[in-house]
């Protein structure tokens, strides 16, 4: 009589453990190659699932280093493709947008703490805290339509 082992779920007997084994390892192969090619939607979906079981540290860690990542990339590209447009854009920041950029920085800031106490606390969190930054930056934007920047 053969001795039955289990192998991922699958109930199987002496020779075929190792076929099973190795199909096993060619699907993970796979997966991980399929996966590789959509990390940032793969890194946001665990996210949120974290997000769903209550560990909420660990999803604001992922959304702000996902956010760090894009800006440390997409600000200097946008600026390469002006220059390749002929479009005068540089990363010399005028009053106007220094502020704002460390406006949104303290509203996040305060934010996030404020959330993270509470979650701390009490295990709760409310929608008007989320509600806040999205204000901060709908006056950010007023701001940015209303300001006329002198043409060179």
């Amino acid at each position: 009589m053969a001795r039955e082992r289990r192998g991922e779920g699958l109930r199987v007997r002496g020779a075929e453990y190792a076929t099973v084994r190795s199909a096993i390892r060619a699907k993970r192969r796979k997966l991980n190659v399929d996966q590789s090619g959509h990390e940032r939607s793969l890194v946001n979906a665990r996210a949120k699932q974290k997000n769903m079981r209550g560990v909420t540290d660990i999803t604001l860690g992922v959304s702000l280093g996902s956010a760090t990542q894009i800006s440390m990339f997409v600000v200097p590209l946008c600026v390469m493709v002006a220059w390749i447009m002929g479009i005068k854009m540089d990363l010399d920041l005028n009053l106007l947008e220094t502020g704002s950029l460390i406006m949104s920085i303290l509203v996040i800031a305060f934010t996030l703490q404020t959330q993270l106490m509470v979650l701390l606390q009490d295990g709760t969190s409310h929608y008007l805290k989320g509600l806040v930054p999205l204000l901060c930056y709908l006056a950010i934007g007023a701001c940015f339509s209303v300001f006329k920047s002198p043409l060179e």
